[in-house]
């Protein structure tokens, strides 16, 4: 056990102090934005790979290609999810994933939600919280990858939307928030996603619209894994210079 122990703290230090001034440039890879909560990258596991907030995989979720390595696979079926709680809190949030629609299924589908939280309605963006504070004003097709955002700035009360890296409407409303206990491709009234989830990440305040569009710019290079938490041993392209 205490062999164990200080392996890991070494490679945590070791990785700690590895030069990160060539990521973009050597992997093509997106360095991270700034406050980032957590970051289910969906590589065979529900893994948090930022922080500690790491999700279960529920009923018939599985996993298949993605935009960058794997992405949860959701076959649109009540109770099968992946669970975070507890999740991460914040005021100002962002929340921004990859996603595939099979099917042009109506009514909400869940995205990354509890209570209140991110959703598709028709296939256009959402937040809901005790009624739809925010609608997007695109449709999402089917049988593509889109990547979708949704940022909310607490010191203005400001939605806003992002389909494909451009905006996608916005709005306003005064204390919307991330809830703890969270729901990534249904939830227990069975607003299900009949799809894939890729990548999916929370920050702690809204992102600019060039970060946005920066991270989906990256397509399948993704965002560079800077990590607090967990380990991500599948993917180790993102890794720091010299990392393995």
């Amino acid at each position: 056990m205490k062999a164990s122990f200080v392996a890991s703290v070494i490679v945590c230090v070791v990785i700690s102090i590895l030069p990160v001034s060539g990521f973009a440039e050597d992997s093509g890879c997106y360095p991270t934005p700034s406050d980032l909560l957590a970051f289910w990258s969906a590589e065979g596991r529900a893994t948090d790979v930022a922080n500690v907030f790491s999700g279960t995989v529920e009923g018939g979720t599985g996993f298949s290609p993605g935009v960058v390595g794997e992405a949860f696979d959701f076959p649109g079926a009540l109770g099968s999810f992946v669970s975070v709680d507890p999740a991460p809190l914040s005021e100002s949030f962002t929340i921004e994933a990859w996603i595939y629609l099979t099917s042009e299924v109506g009514g909400y589908q869940t995205v990354y939600a509890g209570g209140r939280g991110f959703w598709l309605l028709n296939r256009q963006l959402v937040w809901w919280q005790t009624h739809n504070q925010f609608v997007g004003t695109s449709v999402l097709s089917t049988g593509a990858w889109h990547h979708v955002a949704l940022t909310y700035d607490d010191a203005t009360d400001t939605f806003t939307g992002y389909v494909d890296g451009l905006p996608d409407g916005t709005s306003t409303y005064a204390g919307a928030s991330l809830e703890g206990g969270v729901w990534i491709g249904n939830n227990h009234t069975g607003e299900a996603v009949d799809g894939l989830i890729d990548e999916l990440a929370v920050f702690g305040r809204a992102l600019q619209p060039s970060e946005i569009q920066g991270i989906f710019d990256a397509g399948s290079a993704g965002k560079c894994l800077l990590f607090k938490g967990h380990f991500e041993t599948g993917d180790t392209s993102r890794w720091p210079v010299g990392g393995s």
